[in-house]
C-alpha cells in the first residue's frame, strides 16, 4: 500500500534523451470459461507496461486508453490492465508521473495495438527517444491537476454509464437486475456474491485511491506555495475546490465499503483504518467548500450549493443506518433549506438529461461532464445497456414491479401488453423502453420482457459507440434534494405538510392529473415508504437507490420481496453485505488493513 502512496512532485528533467518503451501484452480470453467471462463481444484484456531504456519500470504513469476513455495508473511494476475489451483497434496514450525522472510537462506518448481474435498473444513493443534539450524546473500546473482529478469521475468504476448506478447504486434492489447470462463480473455484485478477489471491487478502490491522491497532492502543492495557475483562481477556491472532491470520493467508499483506509497526505507511510477521523475529515472539507467555493455558475464544477447539498447527503447517511446519529438529521434538514428555491425542477422530465438542454438546465446542481469534443472526454451510454436491438451489450434488465409501479393501474401491466399504454407518469416514457429497435426504428414490444432502461438515451436511430455520448451523468439534482428533504422531515417530525408538499412537487412535475397527488393520511412509514417509490421512478439508473434502503434498514426487506416474486433469480444476501469486503489487493498490500466483519 504504501508504494502507491508515495510523494508525488514535480522534478526538475534531467537533460539527457529521454528513452522508453511501453510493452504492450494482449491476452485474448475469447472461448474462456471463467468467472470473469463477460458478454460473448467482450473479450480481450489488455495489459501495459511502462518502462525507461533501462527497464526500470514507470510507476504512477497514466494510461489512458482510446476508444473507451478508460484511465488507468500503473502500479509499481509499471503496470496496468485493461479487461473485458471488444476486438478491435486502440489507441494507447502514456503520461509519466511529475515524479518521474523522465517527466516533461505536457509530453504524452501515443500508440496503437488492435486486438484480433485470430491471435492469442498479442504484443506490441514501442521505443520512443525525445531530443535532448534543457528542461527548465517550474511548478506543477495547479489547474491540470484539478482538471485531471475531475476526468478522473469519468472513468468506468467511477462514473461511467458502467459505472456507480450499475455496479452498485441499481442492482441488487427491485429496480434493476444484471442478466446473468451477460457478465458474470456483474451478475456476481447483482446477488450478493461478493469476494474480495472480484475485479470491480478492487478495480473501483484503486480508482478512488488514485483520484484521492490527486486531492492530495492539490491541497499540499497549495499549503507550500509550490504551483502555478493560468487561470488565477484564489488559493482558498483552489483549496476548496480539492476538499469537495477529497469528500465526495471518500464518502463513495465511506458507503461502498464501511471502513476504507484514510490517507490525508502523499507522504503517508502507515495507512489504518479510522471510520471516525474519516468521518470528520468529509464534513470538515465540505464544511470548508461551503464556506470557500464559488457560487453556482454551472453544473460542471464544484459550488456552494453543491458543497451544501452533498453536505446534507452526508448527515442524512450518518442519521441512519449504521450509525444512528439522528442528530443529524436536523443538520440535514438545515443544508437542504440552504438550495430550497435556488434551483427549479425543470418543467418536462426527460429534458433533464438531455445534452441541448446542459447550457439551460435549471435542476442539475453537480454534474459529471461527459463530451465526446473533448479529447477522450465522451461516455458510453447504449454501450452497456439500453433499448434490445440498440445497445452494444444488453446487460440490465428491469425488475416487472419497478415498472407495474408507473402504470395508473397495477393489473393493466401484463403479459402481453396492450398498447396504448394506460401510464400517465411521464417519467415512465423517459426511463423505460417499451419498443425494441429495428434498423434504428422503434417497435412496440408486447412482450414485456423486452422492455429495457431508457434513461439518458435520446435518439435511437444513431447506434452508440464506446467513448461516443456527451449525456452528463447528473450527480447531485434538485429533485433529489427535495425527496430528501423530505424523508427528513418525516423521519423528524412524522407526516406533515412540509413534507407532502416537499415530495408532491416531484410528483407534481411527471403528472398533468392532481389524482396522482399524496393524500393525507399516511402514518409516519407509509410515508416514508411512498418518497422511497417515488425516489425508485425519478432516481432510476442515477446511483442513489440502495444507498437510501440501506440508510433506512429497508435493503433485506426489499432483496427478499424479489426473491420471492423471482426465484429464478435469486439473490444471496446477508447482514453484513450492506457493504462491500476490502479489496483482496489492499489485504495483501497493507498489513495494517482489518477485512470487515462476514467476509
Amino acid at each position: 500500500m504504501m508504494n502507491r502512496f508515495d510523494v508525488l512532485r514535480s522534478r526538475c528533467a534531467k537533460s539527457n534523451p529521454i528513452l522508453f518503451f511501453v510493452l504492450v501484452v494482449l491476452i485474448m480470453v475469447s472461448g474462456c470459461g471463467s468467472d470473469n467471462e463477460a458478454q460473448d463481444s467482450i473479450t480481450g484484456t489488455l495489459i501495459v507496461v511502462v518502462s525507461i531504456s533501462d527497464g526500470t519500470p514507470e510507476p504512477n504513469a497514466s494510461v489512458t486508453l482510446s476508444p473507451g476513455n478508460s484511465t488507468l495508473v500503473t502500479n509499481d511494476q509499471g503496470t496496468v490492465r485493461f479487461n473485458d475489451l471488444e476486438l478491435g483497434t486502440y489507441q494507447v496514450s502514456v503520461a509519466l508521473s511529475m515524479d518521474s525522472d523522465a517527466f516533461v510537462e505536457g509530453l504524452t506518448y501515443e500508440f496503437s495495438v488492435t486486438l484480433s481474435e485470430e491471435n492469442d498473444t498479442e504484443i506490441l513493443e514501442a521505443e520512443v527517444i525525445e531530443p535532448v534539450q534543457p528542461i527548465q524546473e517550474t511548478d506543477p500546473d495547479i489547474d491540470f491537476l484539478l482538471a485531471n482529478t475531475y476526468t478522473m469521475l469519468k472513468d468506468p468504476f467511477l462514473f461511467g454509464s458502467e459505472g456507480y448506478s450499475l455496479y452498485w447504486g441499481d442492482i441488487g434492489t427491485d429496480l434493476a437486475y444484471v442478466d446473468q447470462n451477460s457478465s458474470a463480473v456483474y451478475s456476481s455484485l447483482d446477488n450478493y456474491v461478493f469476494e474480495p478477489s472480484n475485479r470491480v471491487i478492487n478495480d473501483v478502490w484503486a480508482i478512488h485511491y488514485r483520484a484521492i491522491r490527486n486531492t492530495n497532492l492539490g491541497l499540499e502543492l497549495i499549503a507550500e506555495g509550490n504551483y502555478v495557475s493560468e487561470l488565477g483562481k484564489e488559493e482558498r477556491v483552489l483549496n476548496a475546490e480539492f476538499r469537495f472532491l477529497r469528500a465526495l470520493l471518500y464518502f463513495n467508499l465511506l458507503k461502498l465499503y464501511g471502513n476504507p483506509v484514510l490517507v490525508t497526505s502523499t507522504s503517508d507511510t502507515v495507512l489504518g483504518q479510522d471510520r471516525s477521523s474519516l468521518k470528520d475529515l468529509i464534513e470538515g472539507d465540505l464544511l470548508f467548500a461551503e464556506a470557500n467555493l464559488e457560487s453556482f455558475t454551472n453544473p460542471k464544477s464544484a459550488s456552494v450549493p453543491a458543497a451544501q447539498v452533498l453536505l446534507g447527503q452526508f448527515y442524512l447517511y450518518s442519521a441512519g443506518f449504521p450509525d444512528f446519529d439522528v442528530e443529524k438529521y436536523a443538520l440535514a434538514a438545515s443544508q437542504f433549506d440552504k438550495v430550497m428555491n435556488q434551483f427549479n425542477l425543470e418543467q418536462d422530465y426527460s429534458s433533464v438529461f438531455r445534452v441541448d438542454n446542459e447550457s439551460n438546465n435549471s435542476e442539475i446542481i453537480f454534474s459529471i461532464d461527459f463530451d465526446v469534443m473533448k479529447t477522450n472526454g465522451g461516455g458510453n451510454v447504449g454501450v452497456f445497456w439500453g433499448p434490445l436491438g440498440y445497445a452494444l451489450n444488453d446487460i440490465l434488465r428491469l425488475d416487472p414491479k419497478f415498472i407495474q409501479g408507473y402504470f395508473n393501474d397495477a393489473a393493466d401491466f401484463q403479459n402481453p401488453i396492450t398498447f396504448p399504454l394506460n401510464i400517465e407518469d411521464n417519467r415512465f416514457f423517459a426511463n423505460v423502453a417499451s419498443f425494441t429497435v429495428q434498423n434504428g426504428t422503434t417497435i412496440n414490444a408486447t412482450d414485456v420482457t423486452n422492455w429495457r432502461p431508457l434513461k439518458y438515451i435520446g435518439d435511437v436511430s444513431n447506434p452508440p459507440g464506446i467513448g461516443q455520448s456527451s449525456e452528463d451523468f447528473p450527480f447531485i439534482r434538485y429533485a433529489d434534494v427535495l425527496l430528501m428533504a423530505a424523508e427528513v422531515e418525516n423521519a423528524i417530525n412524522g407526516p406533515t405538510a412540509k413534507a407532502y408538499e416537499l415530495v408532491n412537487q416531484v410528483i407534481a412535475r411527471s403528472h398533468t392529473s392532481p389524482d396522482f397527488l399524496l393524500q393525507n393520511g399516511l402514518s409516519q412509514n407509509e410515508l416514508l415508504i411512498e418518497i422511497l417509490a417515488q425516489r425508485k421512478k425519478e432516481l432510476c439508473f442515477e446511483g442513489s437507490y440502495k444507498d437510501a434502503l440501506i440508510r433506512n434498514q429497508l435493503l433485506s426487506e426489499v432483496i427478499e420481496d424479489f426473491n420471492t416474486r423471482n426465484p429464478g433469480l435469486s439473490k444471496q444476501f446477508a447482514p453484513h453485505k450492506y457493504i462491500w469486503p476490502i479489496p483482496a489487493d489492499e489485504i495483501n498490500l497493507n498489513p495494517n488493513v482489518v477485512q470487515n466483519p462476514g467476509y
